[in-house]
């Protein structure tokens, strides 16, 4: 070792001083001596020298790797004190190895593991990463229920619900469930899939709760199944009923499969839900499986049920995607034609518009050559850019050729013909004609083996495509013959993408010959000569046959040196590619072999010393250096799959540091003198990886728990991190191999001075990459910086940058420490302190929190801090409902300003996260506030607006806990308001109809009752009064009409009858029904719709209304009263399947049928306002009708709408 590398190790941080100070080279080494001390000080007899006192720390050990042998001894002892002031350490390092002491967690010692203990005496002096790192060791390891559910209560009500979480894993299954209810829990999907090993009952209930529930139950924190959707199978296996039950209630949402053993318990133990519902099952199911499983007859009735039941909605594709696996292949014509006719009672092969090519493909040749003719009478189109869809291909072979090859002689278009060739290939594969298809093996070599190349090639192409050449007989393969033949010929003029094509006739070739133990030599040769002048080498062939990949593989591999010595030209520059895409070829053949269990013996490339020497030379040897990539790639993949190799080969390695970061780290391992001795060009390489992978931290990491390496690389990056260009990586790298303490005393100096960069100063930008490189590093350095020196970076226009590492660093001190911090921030300018409140909020328990934050509230006055505060407080609410946090909310409430930000009142409105054992008092107190800062406040409309969003956000369900009392309150003031706003009265009718007289389907009779009084009052004071601004306006006549046609806009064939029966009388007891006519009829129409089972019941119940109606409005009003009723009509079904159309024209039947003079003007009335389209049967008989009146009107009405009629339309339908 040179002088210049020798280290002063005076200038070492006292943590890396203390590693070189231990006995041992490598990082394995070093930690057996801090494992032996820790045995000799635990009294292990095992141990030289082992102390006669356990637990006496030996003296010459350094002082900062003290706190690991402790833990050691600790854990060696099991001694729960020193695994407890173990878990006060801000080392990340030593709170790491803590947690891996299982035994600790388990509570066989009750006096330490309980509730209280840790309460008072642990969880306020470890850090926030050691505490929740605990409570979930305590929830996976700890075995009495009874303390795991006091752990969970007491965590609960010290730092929230939602870091207790874990311990309910340790609980009774009874208590957890209580839990997760009462304090309307959502599991993370961890704790899920946790909780399933020991409960899973608790998890199927819980996922249950995802259930939809009605309209009136207000979900506080509903479960979306969707977040579980990848757990969801592996219920399937043990509870299978309960993974159904769950499945069809989110059928819709749920894209999920089952595996091979759920679905054949499945098959086993549900078929006759498959059988029966195969629509919603087969998307859980392989369909291999199944056409595996179930028996003819169970298959058949299954594929009975895919069909859908009205035969305009069949679609071939989508029935016969399920037959992908039914054997034998010519059942399946005869399975969808018999289940097509019992389904359908028709004949598929004579519905002509459900005929596709796919139905022809699989049908007997009668009935494929008789539906073609049949379609091509329509249908004469080549369709020459998709040849399957060109119905000639379907005729009988000789015919389909002559027509095909007519067209072709006519054809100059290489293009066009190339897709005409196309159609002579496939109508030998539509008529499964062999003999066929050689005569157009040999019409295509010779009438246009000189044809274009891309014609030619495209046509082999296709040729593997839609045959299986290997099943070809011998006069076939003696003219595919002359096509490799030619192919090989003019090998050097194809492009790359011909290459496939050929290759795959050649593999066919092979797998010809086997079969019918014929020499393979010269496709071989071939076969190889193509490979290897290919960039792109696939020598993985027949992989599905494991037996043959094998066998052709080894004689590929055993022909190459033959037929391409290595003096060859090729060797000299395809090298690397060749032995690369051969190693791949042998380590892709020994994965798929794993299902053999050892039968078959895996590849090794030491099987054959032409490829291993080629590659060790590649990659070991410096005349190949230029070729860094593919030696890396080589040499990476020698790793994955031959470990030991590798391991042999990079002993070796010249210039490993120029490699990939993978192979640096695994020769630090290895050999650890190597790394040692070329330390700055590994250094160097890690920096330069650094940008994707992280390797310098990696890397860096790695060396600490080295001898000497360590040194140099600190002593390094302390001398370059002055250099701009350098300064990010060193320190970087300095924050690695620094403690806390050697940090902070190297970047002192650059604390900021001012809270303000000066930009006029030229050294501004690179003192602000300083200070950003080192707040961004902060957070790596281990035992970590004092909190004190991270906050003076937290100054001005420095914050942001120094933000990320403080919170980061404060997760790994202990919060006694952290907390102080915190409020001291707090005492700072406004964007400091912002953080301040963030970060006690995230650390400190909630007794801590309210007292913190209610301060804060009370004292602040800065918009921007009270922002933030009450985000906090509105949080602690939400997630943590109970008196303590209720009564800092309503604090808050009364604390509030119109000085508050915009932010804070928009947040008040939002009910979506307000618990719902709270929700009644927060509406009316936030409603109180909003009412009391409408008086207070300059512009009264803002909080007006406020509270209305708020009550336009109260639906049905949090209506169902409001006192109807209130609830009434509500409407009595907001709805038909005579001092008219629009944005009161909307907010008033859309809470009285929706979220209160229509918050269920079900009549409300107290609900009705109330509304019926207020409305009387209502109109008895306001009606036909006009606005005192506006003589024209009548502000409660226009809300009344608007107010009941909203109403009767809803579903009403959802709701009880009663419903509107009960709105009617309320009208009629306080109005006449020509004061709102319209509101009137529409009230009359709801009710004989709610009545009717039909369209025509409903026709025939109107007829028999016309003339009490027309007596209420006389017959003046009879075109009025049937444009309402042809409105009403034109947005209600009685049933799907029934348009509109057919609705109004039912209703003119029966209309014109009841004879009456008014209901037939309305019939007509009603046939000339609607378009016709279809029923032109039905039409033209009501028109018959009508003409045999003698009434003057209902003939003009009739001829004037006959006049409407255009000819166009006639041609158009």
């Amino acid at each position: 070792m040179s002088k210049r590398d020798s280290p002063d190790i005076e200038t070492m941080p006292a943590y890396l001083k203390a590693i070189q100070a231990i006995a041992g080279c490598t990082s394995g080494e070093k930690q057996r001596t801090i494992n032996t001390t820790a045995r000799k000080m635990a009294g292990y007899e095992d141990c030289e020298s082992s102390s006669e006192d356990p637990g006496v720390s030996d003296p010459d050990f350094p002082k900062p790797l003290k706190p690991l042998v402790e833990v050691e001894v600790a854990k060696l002892l099991r001694s729960y004190e020193g695994i407890i002031n173990a878990l006060k350490s801000d080392d990340i390092v030593v709170v790491a190895r803590v947690i891996r002491a299982t035994w600790f967690f388990e509570g066989s010692n009750s006096k330490v593991i309980n509730a209280a203990y840790f309460t008072t005496k642990v969880f306020p002096h470890i850090s926030l990463y050691a505490r929740l790192k605990t409570i979930k060791n305590l929830g996976i390891h700890l075995k009495n229920t009874a303390v795991a559910a006091e752990f969970f209560s007491a965590v609960a009500e010290q730092y929230g619900i939602s870091q207790a979480v874990p311990l309910l894993g340790a609980c009774k299954e009874k208590f957890a469930w209580k839990m997760i209810t009462e304090k309307n829990i959502v599991l993370p999907y961890k704790a899920v899939e946790r909780f399933y090993r020991k409960h899973p009952d608790l998890v199927i209930k819980y996922l249950k709760l995802s259930y939809p529930t009605d309209k009136t139950t207000r979900v506080f924190h509903k479960i979306n199944i969707q977040d579980y959707k990848n757990f969801l199978p592996e219920i399937a296996n043990k509870h299978l009923d309960d993974f159904i039950e769950i499945y069809n209630t989110h059928e819709l949402l749920l894209n999920v499969k089952l595996g091979k053993k759920a679905s054949r318990k499945f098959i086993r133990k549900r078929l006759k839900l498959l059988v029966e519902q195969p629509n919603r099952y087969l998307r859980l199911l392989p369909l291999k499986i199944v056409s595996q499983k179930l028996s003819d007859d169970d298959f058949a009735n299954m594929f009975k049920n895919t069909f859908p039941p009205e035969i305009e909605d069949f679609r071939y594709s989508d029935v016969s995607s399920v037959l992908e696996y039914y054997e034998p292949e010519e059942n399946k014509a005869t399975l969808i034609l018999n289940t097509f006719k019992t389904v359908y009672g028709k004949d598929l092969l004579t519905c002509k518009s459900l005929i596709t090519c796919d139905l022809l493909k699989i049908l007997p040749a009668v009935d494929r050559v008789r539906l073609a003719r049949m379609k091509l009478e329509d249908d004469t189109e080549w369709y020459l850019d998709n040849t399957e869809k060109s119905w000639r291909c379907y005729l009988p072979t000789l015919e389909a050729l002559g027509m095909i090859k007519s067209e072709l002689a006519k054809t100059s278009d290489p293009g066009k013909r190339l897709e005409l060739l196309y159609q002579l290939i496939y109508t030998c594969k539509a008529n499964d004609d062999k003999p066929a298809f050689y005569g157009v093996l040999n019409y295509i070599f010779d009438k246009h083996k000189n044809d274009q190349k891309f014609v030619f090639y495209k046509c082999i192409k296709n040729f593997t495509q839609w045959f299986d050449l290997e099943k070809l007989h011998v006069q076939h393969w003696q003219v595919l013959d002359k096509y490799i033949q030619l192919v090989e010929f003019h090998q050097n003029c194809f492009t790359i993408r011909q290459v496939p094509a050929i290759l795959k006739v050649l593999q066919s070739a092979l797998y010809y010959c086997v079969i019918n133990y014929r020499p393979v030599d010269n496709y071989l040769r071939f076969l190889i000569d193509l490979k290897m002048k290919s960039y792109y080498q696939d020598w993985n062939m027949f992989e599905e046959y494991p037996e043959l990949e094998r066998l052709f593989l080894d004689q590929m591999i055993k022909n190459i040196p033959k037929q391409y010595p290595f003096d060859s030209e090729i060797w000299n520059e395809s090298t690397a590619n060749i032995v690369y895409c051969l190693a791949t070829a042998l380590w892709n053949h020994n994965k798929r072999i794993k299902k053999s269990r050892g039968r078959m013996k895996k590849f090794s490339i030491k099987d054959y010393p032409w490829i291993f020497e080629k590659i060790k030379d590649f990659v070991l040897t410096e005349k190949n250096r230029d070729d860094l990539y593919s030696r890396e790639r080589i040499l990476l993949l020698v790793r994955k799959n031959e470990f030991d190799l590798y391991n042999e080969w990079i002993c070796d390695l010249p210039n490993f540091w120029t490699f990939n970061m993978k192979i640096t780290c695994d020769m630090l391992h290895t050999q650890y003198h190597r790394v040692l001795r070329y330390w700055r060009e590994c250094l160097n390489n890690a920096e330069k990886s650094d940008l994707r992978k992280k390797w310098l931290s990696i890397f860096v990491k790695r060396c600490q728990w080295y001898q000497t390496l360590p040194i140099f690389i600190f002593r390094k990056s302390l001398k370059r991190y002055p250099n701009p260009t350098k300064s990010d990586v060193s320190i970087a790298t300095l924050a690695l191999l620094s403690d806390g303490e050697t940090f902070t005393e190297i970047f002192e100096p650059y604390v900021p001075s001012d809270d303000k960069i000066d930009m006029d100063d030229p050294k501004a930008k690179s003192n602000y990459a300083m200070v950003r490189a080192i707040t961004l590093n902060i957070q790596k350095v281990n035992p970590p910086v004092s909190l004190d020196f991270i906050g003076k970076f937290c100054v001005g226009d420095y914050l942001q940058a120094a933000i990320r590492s403080l919170v980061s660093v404060c997760h790994h001190v202990p919060i006694v420490r952290v907390m102080p911090f915190a409020k001291m921030l707090t005492e700072r300018r406004v964007s400091v302190m912002k953080h301040g409140v963030r970060l006690m909020y995230l650390v400190a328990p909630l007794d801590e929190i309210f007292t913190y934050l209610t301060e804060l509230w009370i004292n602040q006055t800065h918009s921007s801090i009270r922002a933030v505060v009450f985000d906090k407080i509105f949080n602690v609410f939400c997630n943590q409902p109970d008196s303590r946090t209720w009564s800092m909310f309503t604090l808050c409430l009364k604390n509030l300003t119109a000085t508050d930000d915009d932010e804070v009142f928009k947040r008040l409105t939002k009910l979506s996260q307000v618990p719902n054992q709270y929700i009644n008092e927060y509406i009316t107190t936030v409603l109180k506030t909003m009412e009391s800062m409408e008086e207070k406040g300059k512009i009264p409309m803002v909080y007006v607006n406020l509270a209305c969003d708020l009550i336009s956000n109260i639906d049905s369900a949090a209506t169902n806990i409001l006192s109807e009392d209130y609830s009434q309150s509500l409407i009595v003031k907001h709805l038909f308001v005579f001092d008219y706003n629009s944005v009161i009265f909307n907010v008033g009718q859309r809470f009285a109809i929706d979220s209160y007289l229509l918050a269920t389907n079900r009549y409300n009779e107290a609900r009705f009752k109330f509304f019926g009084n207020f409305f009387r009052e209502i109109v008895k004071e306001h009606w036909d009064k006009s606005h005192p601004k506006c003589f024209k306006f009548y502000p409660v006549n226009f809300m009344v009409s608007r107010f009941f046609s909203n109403f009767l806009n809803k579903p009403i064939d959802e709701y009880d009858v009663r419903i509107f029966e009960s709105m009617l009388q309320i009208f009629n007891s306080a109005l006449k029904p020509y004061q709102d006519a319209t509101t009137y009829l529409n009230l009359v129409f709801s009710i004989e719709f709610r009545r009717s089972t039909t369209s025509v019941d409903f026709g025939t119940r109107i007829a028999e209304k016309i003339s009490t109606l027309v007596e209420i409005f006389t017959p003046e009003y009879i075109v009025p009263l049937s444009k309402q009723l042809s409105f009403f009509l034109s947005s209600r079904n009685f049933n799907k399947n029934e348009s509109t159309e057919e609705i109004i024209l039912n209703i003119i039947e029966v209309l014109v049928q009841r004879g009456q003079v008014h209901c037939t003007l309305i019939a007509t009335h009603l046939l000339s306002d609607n378009k016709w389209k279809k029923h032109n049967d039905r039409l033209q008989a009501v028109i018959d009708d009508l003409r045999k009146s003698s009434h003057p009107g209902i003939l003009v009405i009739l001829h004037e709408s006959l006049v409407k009629f255009d000819y166009s339309d006639c041609l158009e339908h």
